[in-house]
């Protein structure tokens, strides 16, 4: 019966995307033998590894505020010597460093949003959303930013609805979307889906082009997790679909990624819990 219960305990405190939701195991009920040995063991593992997932959450904001102090200087350095020579402010090389810094501080943004994000939903409060409603709106506007893609809707019924913010739900599509059109061929369907099954209200989007390997698909959900293409004009710090996730979190939703039926690409799904009559 006490291996039953340590073995319960211990399978809760951490939920299936590795975050610490117990720190303590309640070991004071054991008495000071091998088994009781094992469950403060456990306590302690819990309590460093919440420490440490508590420091890599903050890190990213951290690393944004030490990183604005040079680049401001930097960012003031430029437009004094575009003073000083006025001649040089059509120089590529000029170019290229303010176009570097542009980058940089969309960098610094990304890094921030996540962390900004979390503390903002914290203090909200959910209201019944129509969410069929919400997405036949937002594909409607959607689809004149990413002429390249033709985005095709498919609702079940016109009313569904969740409980949650429409703000955070449109910033949801965003990044979903933006994951789709990024790894999607030009020219090809972007499929939008909305269903209500028994569990909740299914939202899937899917596209046709890269595959993800079956190894990675527990992972892309994490912080700091890039799978995209790597190029010159554009950086990826894997916090698009963290974003989801947090979001996801936010609505007590489900988010998972897998590669289609047919292999021609791959569906970010999220579930949406029923309303509670």
């Amino acid at each position: 019966v006490r291996i039953g219960r340590l073995h319960d305990t211990t399978e809760k405190a951490i939920s299936p995307e590795g975050r610490v939701q117990v720190a303590n195991i309640p070991t004071r009920i054991y008495p000071r033998d091998e088994l009781g040995d094992l469950g403060r063991s456990i306590t302690s593992m819990l309590k460093r590894l919440s420490g440490y997932t508590h420091y890599l959450e903050g890190l990213p904001d951290t690393l944004a505020h030490e990183m604005n102090n040079p680049l401001n200087v930097v960012s003031s350095s430029l437009q004094n010597l575009e003073q000083a020579q006025p001649g040089i402010s059509g120089d590529k090389y000029m170019e290229r460093a303010q176009g570097g810094i542009q980058r940089l501080r969309r960098l610094l943004s990304s890094l921030t949003q996540a962390a900004n994000l979390e503390e903002a939903m914290r203090s909200e409060e959910k209201t019944r959303l129509n969410l069929a409603r919400l997405l036949k709106d937002y594909i409607g506007g959607v689809q004149e930013a990413f002429a390249l893609h033709r985005f095709q809707l498919d609702l079940q019924h016109d009313d569904m609805y969740i409980m949650g913010s429409g703000e955070h739900i449109a910033e949801l599509l965003d990044k979903v979307i933006d994951n789709a059109v990024q790894f999607g061929v030009p020219q090809t369907v972007i499929e939008v889906g909305l269903v209500e099954t028994e569990e909740g209200v299914l939202l899937t989007v899917a596209n046709e082009g890269t595959v993800i390997d079956e190894s990675q698909q527990e992972r892309v959900f994490d912080p700091m997790v890039s799978l995209g293409r790597k190029d010159a004009k554009t950086s990826h710090l894997g916090l698009g679909l963290y974003v989801v996730r947090l979001i996801a979190d936010y609505h007590q939703a489900r988010t998972w990624m897998a590669n289609r039926v047919d292999g021609m690409g791959v569906v970010v799904s999220v579930l949406f819990p029923h309303i509670e009559q």
